[in-house]
């Protein structure tokens, strides 16, 4: 049986590349970004093309899936590498320093014989900006070394991110493409930045998009959703990401996806999403200061 995720990488793959006509699953507006990217690095990067890719939203959007999505796609285009940069650290940042890394991981993509693809997920974790001074020796910096906390220098941290810039622009003389993914752009650190040649914002689903999803969802999990309940719930679904609702369709399948049981679903997601609608503003906000 085929994984909801690969199902859903599949979908995208399909829509995005292949030029399928499935308005929902994609924004038009990102997909033709991210074809025009995909022609150049399939064709050879010139210097003055794009060799950085950050795609940032809010939790849920499904920036992380348009992004391996992407990756996977050129994969087989190209036949390039990919070096997922979560992964080596995983390796490396035992016998590296953060900045040492961040080299070797860069020039293993410039020395790809086919050009290569770095993969960045959750770049704060390696560029987020934070107030760094004299006064204070030392920070915590969250490199996910095996689920710990990695605590160095200030000075150390802002060489890391210096170093980092230094990198980003190093590839625009190679076959190299980056491509991260964050929550928000603008927390980056400014040198970081400013070596960025594009940001793509990945926005909440809109109701083409939500009604689509919810469809795929029902697919999925084998179950139907009637016409009249598929726009009923993707009006009343606004602001929510495709993370919620797969969720709310995922519950509701249990029952076949019967108004009831949709209408159930919908409620405890609104519960889990919206706490101060149950409770009242006052009374949440009362239960948030305490």
């Amino acid at each position: 049986m085929i994984s909801s995720k690969r199902f859903f990488l599949f979908a995208l793959l399909i829509s995005s590349f292949l030029q399928a006509e499935d308005p929902f699953l994609l924004d038009p507006t990102i997909q033709e970004q991210l074809n025009a990217i995909g022609e150049k690095f399939k064709k050879g990067l010139n210097e003055d093309d794009i060799h950085s890719i950050v795609l940032d939203g809010r939790t849920g959007v499904g920036k992380t899936t348009i992004a391996d999505n992407f990756v996977q796609s050129l994969v087989e285009q190209t036949g390039c590498s990919v070096i997922d940069a979560w992964k080596e650290w995983r390796i490396l940042a035992k016998t590296l320093s953060p900045q040492e890394y961040v080299v070797q991981i860069f020039k293993r993509a410039r020395q790809a014989g086919k050009g290569a693809i770095v993969r960045l997920e959750d770049f704060e974790w390696l560029s987020e900006r934070r107030n760094i001074s004299a006064d204070a020796p030392t920070v915590v910096e969250i490199c996910r070394d095996n689920g710990k906390e990695v605590h160095t220098n200030a000075q150390t941290i802002s060489a890391l991110r210096a170093e980092l810039s230094r990198q980003l622009k190093g590839c625009k003389k190679h076959q190299v493409l980056v491509i991260a993914t964050c929550l928000k752009f603008s927390s980056l650190d400014e040198r970081v930045q400013g070596a960025i040649d594009k940001r793509v914002h990945v926005p909440r689903p809109d109701y083409k998009t939500r009604l689509g999803l919810f469809k795929l969802k029902a697919d999925h999990f084998k179950t139907t959703i009637s016409p009249a309940l598929l726009e009923k719930y993707a009006q009343k679904t606004d602001g929510w990401s495709g993370r919620d609702i797969s969720r709310m369709v995922r519950y509701a399948s249990r029952e076949q996806c019967s108004e009831k049981a949709l209408e159930e679903s919908y409620q405890t997601r609104m519960e889990i999403l919206y706490p101060e609608r149950k409770q009242g503003w006052i009374e949440w906000f009362l239960s948030f200061l305490s």
